[in-house]
């Protein structure tokens, strides 16, 4: 791979995931495969809404910019050879910054006396 890869249709080298991007921000196509355990995924993510962004300092993510998303999901799950269908509804949930932010830095106080 030369250059940088391109996150929006993207296949990772041995790991056998992929994603690829069919709408910005809204919808997805995701797979993984996994021939030694007998195992693979593969679903759709087809947005209901624009991802909803939130901004430190406001909840849910009080700390590091975050943003959610509800999606409608659909696609095929193989376990041994068993076809499990999927279709429901999930959030995408993404939050990204450092981790810990300043309640991790704090002195904790010892309940023992």
């Amino acid at each position: 791979m030369t250059g940088q890869p391109d996150l929006r249709d993207i296949t990772f080298p041995g790991g056998g995931f992929s994603v690829t991007m069919s709408k910005p921000t809204m919808d997805y196509a995701v797979s993984y495969g996994d021939t030694a355990k007998r195992f693979s995924v593969e679903f759709e993510h087809r947005s209901a809404h624009p991802p909803q962004r939130f901004t430190p300092g406001q909840a849910p993510a009080l700390h590091n910019p975050h943003f959610d998303q509800l999606g409608h999901i659909t696609g095929e799950l193989v376990l041994r050879g068993e076809r499990i269908p999927i279709d429901c509804w999930s959030v995408r949930d993404r939050t990204w910054g450092p981790r810990g932010g300043p309640h991790s830095q704090t002195q904790k106080r010892s309940s023992a006396r």
